[in-house]
């Protein structure tokens, strides 16, 4: 069964918070967020998305990271965003972001990976709306993106 990954947009993030891809079209059965950049100074900063501007209690995610040779556990219930990675504040990383069957009726899964310099950071979150997704807003938690970051949002379509 071919998979073939459609570029829906791309954002550069130099000095934003956040960007929100908009108007998510229906035709395909999943959604694949890329990022890479910097954040702004400071220590590394979490990045999260919220799904169809919905910033109520209504994501429960978990993580598991390792960090310069060190491991930790976290999960979080009723947080108003879903963990999608981290982004160091002095060396490039990134990450990929997975949203499956994005369209159906049920409650959504995600799944990210995120790797920074020293770390990298496997999460997962389970969003309770049974929409279907037609909106995703990326953000970093507290800071802004340094030159050069970028998003990109892609659609998999199943034949």
């Amino acid at each position: 069964m071919p998979i073939t990954y459609d570029a829906l947009g791309t954002y550069t993030l130099t000095g934003f918070s956040s960007v929100t891809f908009s108007n998510i079209s229906s035709s395909y059965t999943d959604l694949v967020i890329h990022y890479s950049g910097v954040a702004n100074s400071g220590t590394a900063n979490g990045i999260g998305i919220r799904l169809n501007g919905d910033s109520a209690a209504n994501y429960a995610w978990g993580y598991f990271e390792s960090n310069a040779g060190t491991t930790q556990g976290v999960n979080q219930n009723g947080t108003s965003y879903a963990l999608a990675g981290y982004m160091d504040n002095d060396r490039s990383s990134g990450g990929t972001i997975n949203i499956n069957n994005y369209r159906g009726a049920f409650i959504k899964q995600i799944q990210s990976l995120g790797i920074g310099a020293n770390s990298s950071v496997n999460n997962v979150t389970s969003w309770s709306s049974t929409a279907a997704i037609t909106s995703v807003t990326f953000f970093i938690l507290s800071n802004s993106f340094a030159s050069p970051s970028v998003v990109s949002l892609y659609g998999i379509a199943r034949a």
